[in-house]
């Protein structure tokens, strides 16, 4: 399910760009042992909360930006 949902959400993010190309690529490299290794190899299944966390520090990472560029265009000068 795991491999799933990132394939989905890779694709997602390819259509949209709403994240780096790489991260968006990454998932779809990701998404592949996670639906044919898991059955061989338990340690694969961490990858997809390797590659959520790497998700959520992209999408901190925009809204800080977001949110300083907001502040720099409604202060005086």
């Amino acid at each position: 399910m795991a491999g799933v949902c990132t394939t989905a959400a890779s694709v997602i993010l390819l259509c949209t760009g709403a994240a780096p190309r790489w991260l968006a690529v990454s998932g779809s490299i990701i998404s592949v042992p996670l639906i044919v290794a898991v059955f061989f190899s338990g340690w694969i299944g961490l990858l997809f909360p390797l590659w959520v966390v790497a998700l959520g520090v992209d999408t901190l990472v925009i809204l800080r930006r977001r949110d300083r560029d907001g502040e720099r265009a409604a202060a005086p000068e």
